[in-house]
């Protein structure tokens, strides 16, 4: 009696993982069709590293290069680049990403005021399949400054391809 209670319970359970599982929808979804890949030159303190870092001297260049490469491979890509400071997100965390939030005045500078204004954003083209390198060249005050600069280099697909 108890094996055909637990073979019931055991089918009934089957049954119902099927009957959800039939409900379920593919999804689709498109991914960003580029990359973006650090390209590490003067500077860097650590090649190994998955991000920019850089131990800078006053005075001193240092460019910021990445490379963008379209992966559509049937359409031409638009695409802007530009230069952000980090921010504080509302759960705390640093945010790379662009925001309209006010910055809170410091004496060091913002990563985006290292940059002559018509680098700290850079729209172009890829044609399908293509890469290129995008420079932004930081130029470090005379004076110098102390502690950390954090913030990215942001890209953004802006062509919409669909219907």
């Amino acid at each position: 009696m108890l094996k055909k209670k637990s073979l019931v319970s055991l089918l009934s359970l089957i049954c119902l993982l099927v009957g959800i599982g039939s409900f379920t929808q593919n999804v689709h979804a498109e991914g960003a069709e580029f990359t973006v890949t650090a390209q590490y030159r003067t500077g860097q303190t650590d090649a190994s590293l998955e991000y920019f870092s850089i131990k800078a001297e006053k005075g001193q260049s240092y460019p910021i290069t990445v490379n963008v490469q379209n992966l559509n491979t049937q359409e031409a890509n638009d695409f802007d680049a530009k230069l952000v400071a980090a921010s504080t997100s509302n759960n705390g965390t640093i945010d790379y990403t662009p925001s309209h939030q006010k910055m809170v005045k410091t004496k060091a500078p913002l990563l985006p005021d290292l940059a002559p204004k018509v680098e700290r954003k850079q729209s172009f083209t890829l044609a399908p399949g293509a890469s290129r390198e995008i420079t932004f060249n930081l130029k470090i005050p005379d004076k110098g400054f102390r502690g950390t600069l954090l913030g990215s280099v942001y890209v953004k697909r802006t062509s919409n391809h669909e219907a």
